[in-house]
């Protein structure tokens, strides 16, 4: 056995439960890109003319599903490797984990102010997010991870 494994603390929970969620979100997110980004030839060449449409709708829609697939591929890529980062203890995961918890935050403040009630649920997960990375026990986590 590693002496470095046996210096590190535990994995805290927490920290388990967010990095396995990224990897699973992830992993939808670049399935659901895969498929748009396939389906770019498929939509461009419906008959959308036909169906009242304006000329070049379905290239439109083919070359749209296509551009919008690749984002949503790439930030599934993204989220499956901080995933794997958080799960490994690195520092700048939870950095960034906590940057979009505020940025979560911030939208969901937004959507309140606009008396969305769906805002509720996205201020109540950011705090205790940005709360849970900033507690004592997962900074140590971390910290012993980077040495």
């Amino acid at each position: 056995m590693n002496v470095e494994m046996l210096d590190r603390p535990e994995r805290p929970l927490g920290v388990a439960i967010i990095a396995v969620l990224d990897i699973i979100g992830g992993i939808l997110m670049v399935f659901g890109g895969l498929v748009l980004v396939s389906l770019g030839p498929v939509l461009s060449t419906m008959p959308f003319e036909e169906m009242g449409g304006y000329p070049g709708f379905a290239q439109f829609m083919g070359i749209l599903g296509g551009v919008i697939g690749s984002v949503i591929l790439i930030i599934g890529i993204i989220a499956v490797a901080l995933g794997y980062f958080l799960w490994n203890g690195h520092e700048f995961a939870r950095l960034v984990h906590i940057a979009l918890a505020l940025l979560s935050l911030l939208g969901g403040l937004a959507s309140l102010a606009m008396l969305s009630v769906g805002g509720v649920l996205d201020v109540i997960i950011a705090i205790i997010i940005v709360y849970y990375l900033t507690r004592p026990h997962v900074k140590e986590f971390f910290k012993a991870s980077k040495e």
